[in-house]
């Protein structure tokens, strides 16, 4: 009967020790398949280190922080930017990430200027007279608007710092710089009247508004010469910018945000013009040899500096 007891005792001990070991190892092999299938399903996009963008600013409001050598003058102007950009991962650390993006985009520049209602007058040479004459010319221009367009290759060349919320968005800040190099300028379009006539001191202050003389009288400034807009060869802005970033599949993401470009050189040559107009800085002159030739409004710019706010919609690939 003793025999029998132990034996009984010696068994339940047995199963006891036995129990607690077995749902531990039960408990083990759960973790090992959870963290098997974890890191199977983890997104492919956190080992990439490198990306291509495709980038578009589209501006709001006016492009140009510009200071005029005439009073009445006003502008409206407006500009884009389409870029393909390169990227660079080369920090990450948990949520957080830096980035260096460089690349080469299109940037037109469209800028509206108006003078309104202008007169003056300046000293003709012999050359803006059919029979060789001097005399003074004066001019009456109504409501002179121009468009000049612009087009520049940039260079866009800057730091992002990316807070990534979950897989799905991430926030992100951008600091760096955006270099300009113009590449073509003109005026694409021109709305106005003009009327001149000439005073002729030499023959007792005969004064002469007669068309098919000199191009005197009523004239409509859209079929005048357009001189070429003369522009820097360089220009450069410093780019700030924050947005959202969606993963839409895998390596695939789209940005949405805000970008703003604020310049630290001109668009166009500060010709500095002041005082009294002569044949030579006048809005609008006249020889005999190129006919009536107007000038691009852009000459009276002291400062034609970029600030621009823009909307910045990108689609980037990561590997």
């Amino acid at each position: 009967m003793k025999s029998l007891i132990k034996y009984t005792l010696v068994a339940l001990s047995a199963t006891a020790v036995a129990t607690p070991l077995s749902a531990q190892t039960e408990e083990e092999e759960e973790i090992i398949i959870y963290e098997i299938k974890e890191t199977s399903g983890s997104d492919k996009t956190e080992g990439s280190i490198f990306s291509i963008k495709l980038s578009a600013n589209i501006g709001l409001g006016n492009t140009l922080q510009a200071k005029y050598s005439l009073n009445s003058m006003t502008q409206k102007s407006n500009s884009g930017d389409y870029s393909v950009e390169f990227g660079w991962k080369f920090w990450e650390k948990k949520n957080n990430s830096l980035e260096l993006f460089a690349g080469l985009g299109y940037s037109p520049v469209s800028t509206k200027l108006n003078i309104g209602d202008i007169s003056y007058n300046y000293n003709a040479p012999a050359s803006a007279d059919m029979d060789g004459d001097t005399y003074i010319r004066y001019y009456e221009l109504k409501d002179l608007e121009q468009k000049i367009s612009l087009s520049r290759l940039t260079i866009p060349l800057y730091l992002r710092y990316t807070f990534k919320c979950n897989d799905l968005i991430g926030i992100y800040g951008d600091l760096g710089f955006r270099l300009g190099f113009p590449v073509n300028s003109s005026i694409s379009s021109i709305k106005g009247s003009s009327y001149s006539y000439g005073i002729y001191p030499q023959y007792e202050d005969l004064k002469i508004d007669e068309s098919y003389l000199n191009d005197f009288g009523q004239t409509n400034l859209e079929d005048s010469y357009k001189s070429k807009p003369d522009h820097n060869s360089f220009s450069a802005s410093f780019l700030v910018g924050a947005g959202v970033e969606f993963n839409i599949i895998r390596q695939l993401s789209l940005g949405v945000g805000v970008r703003y470009d604020l310049g630290f050189a001109n668009l166009y040559k500060n010709k500095d013009i002041s005082g009294k107009f002569t044949s030579e800085t006048a809005p609008v002159t006249y020889t005999v040899k190129d006919g009536q030739t107007i000038k691009p409004l852009s000459d009276w710019l002291k400062s034609s500096k970029l600030s621009q706010i823009a909307i910045n919609i990108a689609l980037t690939y990561r590997f």
